[in-house]
């Protein structure tokens, strides 16, 4: 039996998002937070323009694409850019990992209908999160406000609003990611 892995993450998040998810931020920064819940599960993740970013997390999805798990469809005049819609095969892959590992389906789930309830899975707010994960968790931990996201932020060259760290960290709060 192989591990729980960013392809199993990726086709059980879009899966519990009704098997359609837009945008590839949002499959990152879901997955991201996925990599917090659930032990022995970390792709690496550096920092970019938009937050934590993994080439793990985007090689396994351009790797369901390719094996045609997931349709990518470009978007080009939204600002996701691309939706991934599950196919048939994807569909009985995440079934056979949600049997496999129910654990961090449970997870994924929870993770996921948060986020929605959040903000709709819109990755702006999504982003502003994980930013301020990454950012306390690069600190070494300590509390989640608004100065501590903010001068954290600097040092990674993000520039992050009172408003974007209050919504990030109001995120983590629902997601319990802010301890």
């Amino acid at each position: 039996m192989l591990g729980f892995d960013s392809h199993d993450a990726i086709l059980l998040t879009i899966s519990s998002c009704g098997g359609t998810l837009n945008g590839r931020v949002t499959v990152q920064k879901l997955v991201y937070f996925h990599t917090i819940n659930i032990k022995e599960f970390s792709p690496h993740y550096t920092h970019h323009y938009y937050g934590p970013f993994s080439r793990v997390v985007a090689s396994a999805l351009y790797d369901l694409s390719a094996f045609a798990f997931v349709n990518e469809i470009a978007h080009p005049r939204f600002h996701e850019g691309y939706a991934y819609e599950m196919t048939e095969e994807g569909s009985k892959y995440a079934e056979a990992a949600s049997s496999e590992f129910p654990e961090e389906n449970k997870q994924i789930d929870e993770t996921v209908r948060t986020c929605k309830a959040f903000c709709e899975l819109k990755p702006a707010p999504l982003s502003y999160a994980a930013k301020c994960h990454y950012i306390v968790a690069k600190q070494g931990g300590g509390e989640y406000t608004v100065d501590n996201v903010r001068s954290g932020g600097k040092d990674l060259n993000w520039r992050i609003s009172d408003k974007d760290a209050r919504t990030g960290i109001d995120l983590l709060k629902k997601l319990r990611l802010d301890k």
